[in-house]
C-alpha cells in the first residue's frame, strides 16, 4: 500500500519531485496517443482528436514547471534527521520546504523546529541570504498575528546550539502557537 508524505515531512520534497515527473511523463503521454490516434483516424492533423490532445499539454506543463520548481532541493541527511527525530516526536519538527518570496528568489530549507515564542530553521543553500527568508516569513506571521519570529541559519552546529534546550510545549496555549506558527510557514511553503 503506498504511503502518504505529508508537506513538512521529511522526504516530502522527494516524494513530491517524483509524483510530478509522473503526473508530467503521464500526460505527455495521453497527449501522444490522443494525436496519434486523431492521425491515424483522420489522416489529418487537423482533426477533432487534436483539441483533447492540445487541453493535456496544459496540465503536463504545469506539472514540469511545478517539478522544476522544486529540483534543485537538497534534502537533509539522514543522520541530521535522526538527530532532530525527538523534535519530530513533540510535534515541533518541519521538514523539507521550498518556497518562493515575493521577490521571486526560491528558498530551500532543510529542518525548522518551532516552538512556543518562534522558529529555528536550517538552510544549508547560501545562495540566498537569510534575510530574505526571515523577512518573508516574519512579515506573514505578523500578518497572521501569530506571535513568533523566525531565524535562519545556514551552519549546522549554530543551528544545533540554538535549538538545544528548548522547552517542550505541554500547555495548551503553547500546543496552539506551536501548531499555527507550523500551519503558517507550511502554507507558505510549496
Amino acid at each position: 500500500m503506498k504511503k502518504t508524505v505529508l508537506k513538512g515531512s521529511y522526504g516530502y520534497i522527494e516524494a513530491r519531485q517524483k509524483s510530478l515527473l509522473i503526473k508530467a511523463f503521464l500526460c505527455a503521454l495521453a497527449a501522444g496517443v490522443v494525436a496519434i490516434i486523431g492521425l491515424l483516424i483522420y489522416k489529418n492533423k487537423l482533426n477533432i482528436l487534436m483539441i483533447p490532445a492540445m487541453c493535456l499539454v496544459i496540465p503536463f506543463a504545469n506539472y514540469l514547471v511545478s517539478y522544476l520548481a522544486i529540483a534543485k532541493y537538497k534534502r537533509g541527511t539522514k543522520e541530521q534527521y535522526a538527530i532532530l527525530k525527538p523534535y519530530e516526536e513533540q510535534g515541533m519538527l518541519i521538514s523539507d520546504l521550498a518556497m518562493v518570496n515575493d521577490k521571486g528568489i526560491r528558498m530551500y530549507a532543510e529542518f525548522a523546529v518551532v516552538y512556543k515564542n518562534g522558529i529555528v530553521t536550517y538552510a544549508s543553500n547560501k545562495k540566498w541570504k537569510a534575510n530574505d527568508m526571515e523577512i518573508h516569513i516574519n512579515d506573514v506571521l505578523k500578518r497572521r498575528s501569530v506571535p513568533m519570529r523566525l531565524k535562519v541559519y545556514h551552519d549546522w552546529n549554530e543551528f544545533i546550539e540554538r535549538i538545544d534546550g528548548l522547552e517542550i510545549p505541554e500547555d495548551d496555549d503553547s500546543l496552539k502557537r506551536v501548531q499555527m506558527g507550523k500551519e503558517t510557514f507550511l502554507a507558505n511553503c510549496l
